[in-house]
């Protein structure tokens, strides 16, 4: 016999009757528990949830405050698309400003080893002339001086940058003087031969991809000896995010005034993008503007630094 047939089984009706009423309490009082135990589990879930979104609000909490302030309009020339050190350079957008470069061989401030001998070559040929910006260049020596204090190795190669013999067949990268390509003289030492190779994943080299961005440089793409100048605040940001420079100047292009992108961690440096018919600046913060190279400008904006701007009030053209 059955739980159940024992459980309603009796003599006679009334018995019958009262142990039929005594099954049903208990389905109604399992149905509860049931029940109960859903509700539980729902509360859970929901309080997993609820701590989930409180941790989100936490983290937009720890996220540093932008606080812009009131922004002005300036009116820029449409050349202004074409200059600064944040611009898109592909096979597509090729650099459209002038480009005011210094040649790389007759620097007076190239690094020296410690006999007294430049500690890096530029790769020279009957029509090749490397050149670079005045910064670029700069840049290029502080950092190739710190490179050889750290490792003592004067065997690097300037072996790519700018071109004034091969400007409209030169890679697109190179096109506005902020571009060099860094290789080695492998086997010279020994043999004599001038056997260049990139100083890509050669150890003794790792400390230029390491260190590149404290003097505003950046490696062009993953694997790449080719560095280009962006400027110490943004190279430092597109490290710290451990995004490609494609992808850096693609997250400025979508960065606007109200939700600029933070640069830095506590905030004190922010960027966003505007259209060059309407750029949006602040009015009592310190900025910089470069553009694209394609339809707009980059705002850096450095809210550390307080500052009354004299075109507060008017709209102003720069030439």
């Amino acid at each position: 016999m059955s739980f159940i047939d024992a459980l309603l089984s009796g003599n006679t009706q009334r018995e019958r009757r009262q142990k039929t009423m005594c099954a049903i309490a208990i389905a109604i009082t399992a149905a509860l528990l049931v029940i109960a135990v859903i509700v539980f589990a729902v509360c859970q879930i929901a309080g997993i949830s609820t701590n989930t979104d409180s941790e989100k609000d936490t983290d937009k909490e720890s996220t540093p405050k932008v606080e812009l302030g009131e922004t002005v309009e300036r009116q820029l020339s449409p050349e202004a698309v074409y200059s600064g050190n944040l611009l898109t350079l592909n096979s597509t957008a090729r650099y459209k400003g002038e480009v005011e470069t210094v040649n790389l061989q007759e620097r007076k401030d190239r690094p020296k080893t410690d006999t007294g001998e430049n500690s890096y070559t530029v790769l020279k040929a009957d029509r090749t002339r490397f050149y670079a910006t005045e910064e670029t260049a700069a840049a290029l020596n502080k950092m190739l001086q710190a490179f050889y204090n750290a490792k003592k190795d004067d065997n690097i190669l300037i072996s790519g940058a700018y071109d004034t013999t091969a400007i409209t067949s030169q890679d697109a990268v190179f096109s506005s003087g902020e571009a060099i390509a860094l290789s080695y003289f492998h086997d010279y030492a020994t043999n004599g031969i001038n056997d260049k190779r990139s100083i890509a994943k050669v150890d003794t080299y790792n400390w230029i991809y390491a260190n590149a961005h404290k003097y505003g440089f950046v490696a062009v793409s993953a694997g790449s000896n080719i560095f280009r100048y962006i400027g110490v605040t943004h190279a430092t940001a597109m490290k710290t995010r451990g995004l490609s420079l494609d992808n850096y100047l693609k997250q400025l292009k979508n960065s606007t005034p109200d939700i600029p992108m933070t640069l830095n961690a506590n905030g004190t440096y922010v960027a966003y993008y505007c259209p060059v018919s309407n750029v949006q600046v602040p009015k009592n913060y310190a900025y910089e503007i470069s553009g694209n190279n394609v339809d707009g400008v980059i705002v850096t904006v450095n809210l550390s630094k307080a500052v009354n701007n004299t075109f507060v009030g008017e709209t102003t053209v720069e030439e």
